[in-house]
């Protein structure tokens, strides 16, 4: 008997997606921008769960709208988002103002020296 047995309340499609998420998120740290789905339906054969693995299954559990790494499901491929990407992703708004920051404190510093040198 495994431990999420157990408990009546755990959703098993929310368990399955957090083992699948631990198997891909590595694969998309090192820029893997794809991954076959026979190789995720190997992957959830080796979960204990007592569940048939199908392509049902493995659509509800790598749904894009609920699995923020999944970028789009095609045929026998899924397709990865690199979270790094999103992360360090910067609008042009956003580096316009970085830039105004950066501006900014230079002046600031350049007055503070010219009135200490007064």
């Amino acid at each position: 008997m495994l431990l999420f047995e157990l408990f009546d309340d755990i959703d098993m499609i929310e368990y399955l997606r957090w083992q699948v998420l631990d198997y891909l998120t590595p694969l998309a740290a090192k820029d893997i921008k794809s991954v076959p789905i026979a190789d995720i339906e190997q992957f959830l054969m080796d979960v204990k769960t007592g569940l048939v693995v199908d392509r049902g299954l493995i659509m509800r559990v790598l749904d894009p709208d609920l699995c923020k790494l999944v970028d789009s499901i095609d045929r026998d491929t899924i397709y990865l988002v690199k979270p790094i990407d999103k992360l360090n992703a910067k609008s042009e708004e956003r580096e316009e103002q970085d830039k105004e920051r950066l501006a900014n404190k230079a002046t600031d510093v350049a007055k503070k020296a010219v009135k200490a040198v007064k």
